[in-house]
């Protein structure tokens, strides 16, 4: 069917198969569609009707009703589930958070992914973002590249791009609605970070993926201060490839970002008003190119809605989306310190480790653990400058939760990257 369609305590979200994107229905919009599916046409709304929502009389959708459990601000099942198919990976970048290299002992099979895959299914779940590590280091990446594509998922795919030719035909003749491809630059500061070559596949890879028909090929950029004045190539490179978005993210001091050199080129509050200063420059000179990135307070429009996870109103950690470690464990977010969980203090676990789909059902733990709470209520996971803040939930999702743990021991600490101080001192 074209339509996956799951309640939610109010109304409902649709996934549209067929445009590969999610829309949302009011409560009256999906009594109006159950009702025209029960047999009664005219209780259909014109609205409705435009959306192809049935297909020769018949409805061309199903509904998936998850356990109601009250609460705002989060959905009864997540729209995105990041899988981290193995800590292996081919690179040694010197930012890297996950220290990706070696795979873990004990990462899942491919049946056990599987096994989670059909769960998501059936808990609704719209986009399986796969990622590493090096996700294509997996040695079954297609067997379970092949089964998400099959069951519909939105599918997605985080990468180095560091890919020899027959890795990159392969990946290149299936289905993929959204490849992100990481670069920290032009060639010389991006192989001084990531490997030497590295550039120059990675290249490949994104000229080999816009020739193949994939329409959403993106990059993400960590920036410190040995790039930030450098980017402008990037933007050159999205113009010419016509690239969907560059991504700018913060590294945080985790994994191989936790080392002295990594920690001593992060950029400050000022050198982050700086950076998007030359952001909005840029953005002048290439109207064409799409930016993405935290603390956009100087950006003149809202900020983009991506086509699976809208962001209501802070950072959708925990509440529109999670982690699956290699090993099976939960967590909010990618920074958060998880990438060995023998490392972990018992405080960071009941913190950040919201259960092991292992051993629980994904949907119980997401609906239940009590890890999602400090993401979940907006009182404990941003500092009071958010709450009084004019930009919060409109150019700017606050204060990362994750961030303010690394800078502060709190997760409703302030985040060292937020700028919002300085406009007012400097008007």
């Amino acid at each position: 069917m074209r339509y996956k369609i799951r309640r939610e305590r109010s109304g409902a979200f649709v996934f549209d198969g067929e445009k590969r994107l999610v829309f949302s229905l009011s409560e009256e919009e999906l009594k109006s569609l159950l009702a025209a599916r029960d047999g009664d046409a005219s209780a259909l709304q014109p609205a409705l009707a435009e959306k192809h929502l049935f297909r020769d009389g018949r409805a061309d959708f199903f509904v998936i009703e998850p356990p109601t459990l009250a609460g705002s601000g989060w959905l009864l099942a997540p729209n995105r589930l990041y899988l981290e198919l193995t800590r292996k990976c081919n690179l040694r970048c010197r930012m890297c958070y996950n220290a990706a290299g070696q795979a873990l002992p004990s990462e899942m099979t491919t049946g056990q992914f599987k096994a989670l895959l059909d769960s998501m299914n059936q808990a609704g779940v719209f986009e399986a973002r796969l990622t590493g590590g090096e996700p294509t280091q997996r040695y079954d990446f297609f067997d379970i590249l092949d089964y998400v594509i099959a069951m519909g998922f939105y599918t997605s795919l985080a990468t180095n791009g560091v890919w020899e030719s027959d890795l990159t035909g392969e990946v290149c003749r299936r289905r993929i609605d959204d490849v992100i491809v990481s670069l920290e630059g032009p060639e010389e500061i991006n192989d001084r970070f990531r490997a030497g070559g590295s550039f120059r596949k990675t290249l490949a890879a994104i000229k080999a993926l816009k020739s193949a028909g994939i329409r959403k090929v993106r990059i993400n950029t960590v920036v410190s201060r040995a790039n930030w004045q450098e980017v402008e190539p990037l933007f050159r490179l999205c113009k010419e490839y016509d690239l969907l978005l560059i991504d700018f993210i913060h590294p945080r001091p985790f994994g191989r970002g936790a080392s002295e050199d990594a920690k001593a080129i992060a950029l400050s509050a000022e050198e982050t008003l700086e950076f998007n200063r030359l952001v909005q420059r840029l953005r002048k000179k290439y109207p064409g190119v799409n930016v993405v990135m935290d603390f956009d307070l100087l950006g003149e429009k809202e900020l983009p809605r991506h086509p699976i996870v809208p962001r209501i109103k802070a950072c959708p950690a925990g509440r529109e989306f999670a982690f699956v470690s290699p090993q099976g464990n939960i967590f909010p977010c990618g920074v958060a310190p998880v990438h060995d969980i023998g490392l972990m203090t018992e405080h960071e676990k009941k913190l950040f480790i919201a259960g092991n789909v292992l051993e629980r059902d994904l949907l119980e733990i997401w609906q239940k653990s009590p890890v999602w709470e400090a993401f979940r209520d907006l009182a404990m996971c941003k500092p009071p400058k958010c709450h009084s803040c004019n930009f919060w939930g409109k150019r700017c999702f606050g204060t990362c939760p994750v961030g303010a743990y690394y800078h502060t021991g709190r997760l409703d600490g302030e985040d060292p990257y937020c700028y919002s101080h300085l406009l007012a001192e400097r008007g």
